[in-house]
């Protein structure tokens, strides 16, 4: 029976050390790639307690002069207070440095998107009943071309 609750435990301990988030990173962009047809990076990733997510320097494509997404910082802070009620809260969640560019050769079209900084306050995110209550967002710098 320890054993059983002690697992768990270790595991997600684990998750908080630098060197297991190098391989799950790792792990997570080759599923990602394989899984999507798309080429990923992120440079760093870390995992702070209990959940602020920080990942820098993400490039998500599929060829060149498409980029999906790529940006420079984004910080999640995560309030797992509701888990039980299927909400949590973000508390931060921070973008900075966003560029994507959308190609259609079909039609023609593209679409460049870059931004500066980005950040918003999410106090419930509610999956079971599928709603999100947004608090604020606030854009700084940038710019949209097509």
């Amino acid at each position: 029976m320890a054993v059983m609750l002690g697992l768990p435990s270790v595991v997600v301990f684990l998750l908080y050390l630098p060197p297991v988030q190098g391989l799950v990173k790792g792990v997570a962009e080759r599923y990602v790639a394989e899984h999507y047809g798309v080429e990923i990076s992120v440079g760093r990733f870390r995992l702070g307690f209990p959940l602020d997510l920080r990942l820098e320097k993400v490039y998500v494509g599929r060829e060149e002069g498409d980029t999906l997404v790529s940006l420079d910082r984004l910080r999640v802070r995560v309030g797992v207070g509701g888990l039980w009620r299927k909400q949590v809260s973000v508390g931060r969640f921070e973008l900075e440095g966003v560029r994507m560019a959308w190609r259609d050769g079909g039609t023609g079209m593209k679409l460049d998107v870059d931004v500066e900084r980005m950040d918003a306050r999410v106090p419930e995110v509610n999956w079971g009943e599928r709603r999100v209550k947004v608090g604020s967002v606030r854009v700084e710098g940038g710019r949209v071309w097509m």
